[in-house]
């Protein structure tokens, strides 16, 4: 609740700072909505048209994206794409239920937690409801920046120096495995540095106790990180879509390059707490500005950065499910 909690209050400014810059420009304008609002409609239909679509295409984009961001598929209601807008909350709701529905041992659980974060308990049931929980919320993430895009596009808002992806779902689900993203310096270099040092000795260690570990069984593994992997698959996208695709872009807009680069990172940075697999938010906070800047110089295209983020977090997880009960894994505090 705190990613959504902190990305509301930034989506609710912005309207009122662009409002406050169109205000400067034209106050002849100004006047012509003043008494066309003082004409309030009588319907509520009309009160929406009026207010959200004709007057202010701003805060209808606000509204689209915040709809979405808190029920997945209410912003495309808006923008009357219908299809979709089932589409979306019908995937939402189908993971939320089922993830609030599984059951997991927890005194397995409540063990690794009394050990000060320092466990990490996994099973097939853990792992299965995890992946669940993270494709609902990635679920909101990417419908949120999927109706703020299309609203862009209805107000002609979608282009110019900061121009928005346009890239479809299934062109973001297939760019982990897209060869073009891999020659990318940006995506290649991190990615083969993190290779080099998770196959070597450096990235484990026996029975220290200054680094995480799973509670694991050995047959859990192939489970742990098969839907490891499922699950990053949705994060990458969504948190992309979400904090790249549109956070990063409208503040980039709104600030300046790197200013608007600066700001989007530290918010991606408090999406993440530290606890279990997840960066801590000073880390998260680099990994944003990183992924903000390849955003910004690989002409606002979020594949590269879903390509990244995926192999990532995918590398890291594969490497602790390897080692669980031998080894204790410093990589652990570095997935985002």
């Amino acid at each position: 609740m705190r990613r959504l909690a902190c990305a509301l209050c930034l989506w609710l400014t912005l309207p009122v700072c662009q409002g406050v810059a169109a205000a400067e420009e034209s106050s002849e304008s100004d006047e012509e909505f003043v008494e066309e609002e003082q004409a309030a409609p009588e319907t509520f239909s009309g009160f929406v048209q009026h207010y959200f679509v004709e007057d202010n295409p701003d805060t209808n984009r606000a509204v689209a994206s915040i709809a979405s961001l808190l029920l997945p598929g209410a912003g495309q209601l808006i923008n009357q794409e219908y299809l979709k807008g089932l589409t979306h909350v019908s995937f939402f709701a189908a993971n939320e239920l089922a993830y609030r529905s599984y059951e997991i041992n927890e005194d397995r659980r409540n063990y690794a937690e009394s050990r000060d974060d320092q466990y990490i308990y996994a099973s097939d049931d853990s792992v299965r409801r995890n992946l669940l929980g993270s494709w609902a919320l990635s679920t909101r993430f990417y419908s949120s920046f999927d109706a703020y895009r299309a609203s862009s596009v209805i107000m002609k808002r979608a282009g110019g120096d900061t121009p928005i992806s346009q890239e479809s779902f299934s062109e973001l689900a297939l760019a982990p495995f897209t060869p073009r993203h891999f020659t990318r310096p940006l995506v290649f270099t991190p990615l083969f540095l993190l290779g080099a040092y998770s196959l070597g000795r450096g990235s484990a260690h026996r029975q220290d106790d200054d680094f995480k570990r799973f509670i694991l069984d050995d047959e859990e593994k192939n489970n742990v990180a098969i839907f490891g992997a499922m699950e990053y698959e949705g994060v990458a996208i969504g948190e992309e879509a979400f904090f790249r695709g549109l956070l990063n872009t409208e503040l980039i807009r709104a600030t300046g390059v790197y200013p608007g680069i600066f700001f989007s990172s530290i918010l991606f940075g408090f999406a993440h707490s530290g606890k279990g697999l997840t960066a801590n938010a000073s880390i998260a906070s680099l990994y944003g500005f990183y992924l903000g800047y390849m955003h910004h110089n690989y002409d606002y295209q979020l594949g590269p950065g879903v390509a990244l983020h995926f192999w990532w977090n995918t590398i890291i997880h594969a490497s602790i499910a390897s080692r669980s009960r031998e080894y204790t894994v410093p990589l652990a505090y570095f997935t985002f």
